[in-house]
This record gives structure tokens, C-alpha cells and sequence, in this order.
């Protein structure tokens, strides 16, 4: 896999988990923090799995702004889902 491709199942599904939890915190040395990410790892189950990242301040940067596009593009769905159509229902 070559770096931004997305997993894929066989039938070309993109591979993703429920998010359901998340920490952080600086590492002793404050150069760098973790972030654990918590996940369910099994559609149905209350199995959860964890990925641990060690992360400096600029991955850490282009994480939040990736983050923060993502919360615009689905907070503007919401609004345009929620907008009236103007037929009376």
C-alpha cells in the first residue's frame, strides 16, 4: 500500500472502525506527545483495540487542520441535510 491509499476489503469497501475513545498527553522529554486512538475492532462486539501514535508538533499540526476540514465538510452536510425543501409535507 502505498502512502494515502485507503484499506480496502475485497469487495473495495474502505476497511474503518468505530471510534470510541481517545487520550493524550506529552511525552517526558515535551518534544513530543502520544495520542491513543481506541476503536471497536469488530462490527457488533464490545471488543475494543487501541493504536498508540508518538506524535511532534508538526504532524501534530497538519493532524488538527485535516481534522478541522473534516468537521466543516460534515457539519455543512448537517446544515444542508437539515435544511427545509419548501414542500409541505
Amino acid at each position: 500500500m502505498t502512502s494515502g491509499q485507503w484499506d480496502k476489503h475485497s469487495d473495495g469497501s474502505v476497511k474503518c472502525f468505530a471510534l470510541t475513545g481517545c487520550q493524550t498527553g506529552p511525552l517526558a522529554d515535551r518534544m513530543a506527545g502520544l495520542v491513543r486512538l481506541e476503536f471497536l475492532a469488530n462490527p457488533g462486539s464490545d471488543s475494543v483495540s487501541s493504536l498508540q501514535l508518538m506524535i511532534r508538533t508538526p504532524d501534530l499540526t497538519r493532524l488538527i487542520d485535516e481534522l478541522q476540514n473534516l468537521e466543516s465538510q460534515l457539519q455543512q452536510n448537517h446544515l444542508a441535510a437539515a435544511k427545509p425543501t419548501g414542500i409541505p409535507s
